[in-house]
C-alpha cells in the first residue's frame, strides 16, 4: 500500500499547487490577478517532477521522478521513471494506472481518483480553485527570495477540512509553496505532517503544446491483470 501511495503522489500535488497561490494582503490582488491571467492563458502543460518523501514512523525514504502532461480540463498523462516504471493516464472519464513490473492495470474513474485520500491526504483540494481553497485555508507570505515567493498555507481552525471523498485531512500539517516571481508558476512545495515529509520540485515547464487527445488514451496490454475499481 505504501508503494501505491508514493507512486501516485505526483498528479494531485501538482494540480493543487498549479491552481492556487496567494501572497500577503498588501500584494494579494495584484498577485492573484497575475496568477489568474497565467492560468487562463494555459490550455495544456508539461512539467518534470522530483519528489522526495520521508515516512517518519518507519524511517523510510523514497525519491520519485516523473513527467506530467496535463490538458484542460481533465486529461492527464504521468510517466514515472523512478523508482519503477509506471504510467497513469486519463481521458477525463476513465483513469488507468499501469505497472509493467507487476503486470497490472488498475482502472478507475477520473472523478473518484483525483481526490482520493490514499494519495497522502491533506495537501490538496479536489476542486483546486482559489475560491474553494479560501474556504478552508489562510495564506501567509514567509519570504521573498530572489526568484520565488515562499508562501505558507494554513488550515482554518474553525472547521475540519474534508475532501470530496469525505476523508478528513490531518489535524496538523504545514505546507509551503515556492512560486516563481517571473512567471507565477510553482517551482517547489514542502508538505510536513506528523508522519510524512514530502518535498516536490517542478522543472522544465512547457505550456500550450497542443498535445493530441490520442496521447491520453490507454490501450490495455494483452498480458496484464486488470483490476477494476470503478
Amino acid at each position: 500500500m505504501r508503494t501505491d501511495i508514493v507512486s501516485s503522489l505526483g498528479v494531485p500535488v501538482f494540480i493543487f499547487i498549479f491552481l492556487c497561490s496567494v501572497i500577503n494582503a498588501i500584494e494579494i490582488d495584484e498577485v492573484l490577478e497575475n496568477i489568474q491571467k497565467k492560468e487562463n492563458g494555459i490550455s495544456d502543460l508539461k512539467v518534470k517532477i522530483i519528489q522526495r518523501i520521508e515516512f517518519k514512523e518507519v524511517d523510510e525514504k523514497h525519491t520519485i521522478r516523473s513527467e506530467v502532461t496535463f490538458k484542460k480540463p481533465d486529461k492527464i498523462l504521468l510517466i514515472q521513471q523512478d523508482p519503477e516504471s509506471k504510467t497513469i493516464v486519463s481521458d477525463g472519464k476513465k483513469l488507468f494506472i499501469y505497472s509493467p513490473l507487476t503486470k497490472q492495470v488498475f482502472v478507475e474513474t477520473w472523478k473518484n481518483w483525483k481526490g482520493i485520500s490514499y494519495i497522502i491526504p491533506g495537501i490538496f483540494n479536489p476542486e483546486g480553485r482559489i475560491q474553494d481553497l479560501k474556504k478552508n485555508y489562510v495564506f501567509e507570505l514567509l519570504n521573498e527570495e530572489k526568484d520565488a515567493y515562499v508562501i505558507l498555507l494554513k488550515p482554518k481552525r474553525t472547521k475540519k477540512i474534508v475532501l470530496r471523498t469525505k476523508k478528513h485531512l490531518p489535524e496538523e500539517f504545514e505546507f509551503n509553496m515556492w512560486i516563481s516571481r517571473e512567471d507565477f508558476l510553482p517551482v517547489k512545495s514542502k508538505f510536513i505532517s506528523q508522519t510524512v515529509v514530502c518535498i516536490t520540485e517542478l522543472t522544465d515547464w512547457q505550456v500550450n503544446l497542443e498535445p493530441p487527445d490520442e496521447l491520453f488514451r490507454f490501450k490495455i496490454p494483452a498480458d496484464v491483470e486488470v483490476l477494476r475499481l470503478e
